[in-house]
């Protein structure tokens, strides 16, 4: 539960409770807490999360051209994390 892998895997099987789970429990440990919209849109805009974001995308691209994505683990191999 601390470091939110159980709050995360509770989102994904449950999605309805996405939302909330997202925002009450990990929104904050992962990015501090902000107290208005400018501040959250601050943290999209900042350059150096869009230049990394970029590089990944375009390595998703590639991926999925080459067929070639990630493989993902399953719920019970993640949850056993």
């Amino acid at each position: 539960m601390e470091n939110g892998l159980f709050w995360f895997c509770l989102a994904a099987r449950e999605s309805f409770t996405f939302d909330d789970i997202y925002w009450i429990f990990l929104h904050k440990k992962y990015f501090g807490h902000q107290t208005s919209l400018k501040d959250h849109i601050a943290l999209l805009t900042q350059q150096d999360e869009q230049d990394e974001m970029a590089g990944f995308v375009q390595e998703k691209m590639h991926q999925a051209k080459e067929k070639t994505l990630n493989e993902h683990l399953t719920f019970d191999e993640v949850f056993e994390l």
